[in-house]
């Protein structure tokens, strides 16, 4: 499994949200419009392109945190094994021994959402639209993340190391904050992002061929109350699960998403 697959499925099983690839460093707008890719979402365009305006609305502000498990930690200081590391600023280092590949370290101080506020609009819109595919699925929501740092063993039994201050790796260690944390490791990383900022999650819907959206607000929510078939008017017609962590339909199994048709 590549990478970018592997960390796309801890994205939607962990995160309950679909990775934004590259993250951090790839432009997405609320309305683009793609398919999938080896796994991934591949914009094509933005919804703009059919005359949709969307609303949009400040969404949710969450933090991030997780590490794949470690067969050893270690944390040094000023060179010499400690059991916890203090916080001041000193130099110090932890390094984090992983067995398998496609292990990662995953912390995100702030993940901040934007997201559609009329989807219900613009799905009704979107189905009376020429050109257009139920393939296609739109971004709902987008989270854009500060201060995060993302790294990804591509290697068996890679040792992954964290050097900075004492006090920047406590709060790293916290879930709090990345800024001056540098990642290093004794063998080739397929991925590592560090202090950046930017686009890092989406939330996706699709236009059934009622016109109503499948909602997927997804990242920490119950899917049940949050996953929603709604007709023309907004009503609500039944639950319909597009959640990233739930059961899916037959038809489209985000689970691990097989690549969409041509579509153009």
């Amino acid at each position: 499994m590549s990478t970018a697959r592997a960390l796309a499925k801890l994205f939607r099983d962990r995160f309950s949200m679909h990775l934004a690839w590259l993250p951090l460093s790839t432009s997405f707008r609320l309305g683009d419009y793609g398919v999938w890719r080896g796994g991934l979402f591949a914009p094509i365009g933005n919804i703009e392109e059919f005359g949709i305006r969307l609303q949009a609305e400040a969404g949710r502000e969450i933090s991030l945190d997780f590490v794949s498990t470690a067969t050893s930690s270690t944390n040094l200081l000023l060179g010499a094994r400690v059991p916890a590391l203090p916080g001041v600023d000193v130099d110090a280092e932890t390094r984090l021994r992983f067995a398998a590949a496609d292990s990662f370290i995953v912390k995100v101080a702030r993940l901040r959402s934007t997201r559609v506020s009329n989807i219900a609009e613009v799905a009704r819109k979107l189905a009376d639209a020429r050109r257009w595919r139920l393939t296609y699925k739109v971004v709902g929501e987008l989270f854009n993340g500060d201060d995060v740092l993302i790294a990804a063993t591509s290697a068996k039994n890679t040792e992954v190391s964290l050097r900075g201050k004492a006090s920047a790796l406590r709060a790293l260690q916290a879930g709090s904050g990345s800024a001056g944390v540098a990642v290093s490791a004794d063998r080739a990383l397929g991925l590592n992002i560090a202090g950046a900022g930017g686009p890092l999650g989406l939330g996706l819907f699709r236009v059934r061929l009622s016109g109503a959206p499948a909602l997927n607000f997804s990242a920490g929510e119950d899917p049940e109350s949050t996953s929603q078939l709604v007709d023309r008017s907004g009503r609500l017609l039944e639950i319909d699960d597009e959640s990233a962590s739930g059961e899916l339909p037959e038809d489209d199994p985000e689970d691990d998403p097989e690549d969409d048709g041509q579509s153009r």
